[in-house]
């Protein structure tokens, strides 16, 4: 695996746990929206 590879996984991980942590914040519930995509806190 070369060193380019792995920063594009740890760019991915890190956006997922941008992601998640969006999920527990305290406006769980609300949409939240990242980029073009929206997300729905209470799932």
């Amino acid at each position: 695996m070369s060193l380019i590879e792995l920063d594009e996984i740890k760019s991915i991980v890190n956006k997922a746990l941008e992601i998640f942590q969006s999920f527990e914040s305290p406006f769980l519930g609300t949409i939240e929206v990242d980029g073009n995509v929206a997300f729905v806190g209470d799932t």
